[in-house]
């Protein structure tokens, strides 16, 4: 037992002192400076041209009455001429923005008969879009 322990405490020492030996090392690669990084461009603002299509997607599908008797499902390829560009106006209640409140007028065309309809949107704004959550009919005008 005293020799299998001598042995074994032996070859310990042995792979010990053998993976001490010095090992060449690699030069280290030459320090190159950071190239600096691209400034990344501030977020753009959604333009008009997002409002308009965020809220032509927001109305396919709603109903809207076009006279006492009728109602009609709008569909976006019938919006034309939309208009956004009613005053707007928003709160804030402890930090917090409500949603804006703004005017749209479009031009409502069923195939068979245009309408002109007025009414007020209410939609919130981030840094990447708007998003619509109301929209109230105020007029609505049949175009001869």
């Amino acid at each position: 037992m005293r020799l299998v322990t001598m042995t074994l405490l032996c070859s310990m020492i042995v792979l010990a002192t053998g993976c001490s030996r010095d090992v060449p090392q690699a030069k280290p690669a030459a320090l190159t400076p950071a190239k600096p990084e691209a400034a990344q461009p501030a977020a753009r603002k959604p333009g008009l041209a997002e409002q308009r299509q965020a809220f032509i997607d927001y109305m396919d599908g709603k109903t809207i009455e076009l006279t006492s008797e009728i109602a009609h499902v709008l569909k976006r390829v019938e919006l034309e001429s939309v208009d956004l560009s009613g005053s707007t106006v928003f709160s804030e209640i402890d930090g917090k923005r409500s949603p804006t409140v703004g005017s749209a007028t479009f031009v409502l065309n069923t195939g068979t008969t245009k309408y002109t309809v007025k009414g007020q949107t209410q939609f919130t704004e981030s840094d990447q879009n708007y998003t619509y959550v109301a929209f109230e009919v105020r007029s609505v005008e049949k175009q001869e």
